[in-house]
């Protein structure tokens, strides 16, 4: 498990910020361009660099030269923040809406599941063995025992992110609006947020639908590992599903269709998503354009 940014010398106030907004509420481009200027300015007057009229100054004017300098860049930073905020906004409102899930998809909701399984029961499963999300399991089945560790606010804040989804969304919450759509219950909505927050993954919305209705949403591209979610997707909108390859959805022959139509991608993993994002807005903006 990563560090989490909140034992990460981070303040309370960020803490909070972050909380409420996720990791894009620190804007770290013109926090670390305006970093970069103030460096230059502790450099210049530690004479770290050596200029000949600036060491010529005496000790009071070089402090007045440096607050003003301070000062100026101060107030640089609260002009030029709300412009790159009004910026990305509009970059991002240009883009797509896009859904993410959870379990799955950024989250491992599986290993951790028959670790438990194995503690408690003896029962031996790997990962390629959950062929099926109702495979039974002694008296249970495998999506029933997720669902019950998903009650567990720890086991929710301890599970481990699937490789590249920190990438992924930081790619995609450039230019779009990321929505993380979850069929979890509806009070396990804030450790999901918290979760998020804690892994330092980018979004703008977390939406909860135990119905599992991933088409209520409103967004244009839905990445999911279940086959159902993206049938129901594709059949009530005019929208484009990728499918992250997993053991439980080789079953696809419905899918075929929607596959041949253009609608559909399926991915091996996260990575592969962002060299086939060009194809996947192309894609949607036909749907739109199909639809209008």
């Amino acid at each position: 498990m990563g560090t989490p940014w909140h034992s990460a010398g981070i303040s309370r106030q960020a803490r909070t910020r972050r909380l409420n907004y996720g990791v894009a509420a620190s804007r770290l481009k013109p926090i670390a361009v305006f970093l970069g200027f103030f460096g230059a300015v502790w450099l210049f007057y530690w004479d770290v660099w050596t200029i000949q009229v600036w060491t010529a100054v005496t000790g009071a004017d070089r402090n007045l030269v440096t607050l003003t300098v301070v000062l100026g860049l101060m107030i640089a930073y609260r002009v030029h923040s709300p412009r790159y905020r009004d910026d990305q906004r509009a970059r991002k409102e240009a883009g797509l809406v896009v859904g993410v899930d959870v379990d799955g998809v950024l989250a491992d909701q599986v290993t951790g599941v028959l670790e438990r399984l194995h503690d408690r029961e003896g029962i031996n499963l790997t990962y390629h063995d959950i062929t099926d999300w109702r495979l039974p399991i002694g008296t249970t089945n495998i999506a029933r025992e997720i669902e019950l560790t998903q009650q567990d606010r720890r086991y929710v804040l301890e599970m481990r992110i699937h490789p590249g989804a920190r990438h992924l969304l930081r790619f995609l919450y450039e230019h779009n609006r990321v929505m993380i759509v979850t069929a979890r219950a509806e009070q396990a909505r804030e450790w999901t947020r918290e979760w998020l927050n804690r892994k330092r993954l980018w979004y703008d919305r977390v939406e909860t639908s135990t119905e599992a209705k991933k088409s209520v949403h409103g967004t244009k591209v839905l990445i999911d590992d279940y086959l159902g979610n993206v049938m129901e997707f594709l059949e009530n909108t005019d929208g484009v599903a990728v499918l992250v390859d997993h053991p439980w959805n080789r079953e696809r022959d419905a899918l075929r269709p929607f596959l041949e139509q253009g609608r559909a991608f399926i991915v091996r993993n996260l990575p592969e998503i962002e060299p086939r994002w060009p194809a996947i807005v192309a894609a949607a903006q036909r749907g739109s354009r199909s639809a209008a």
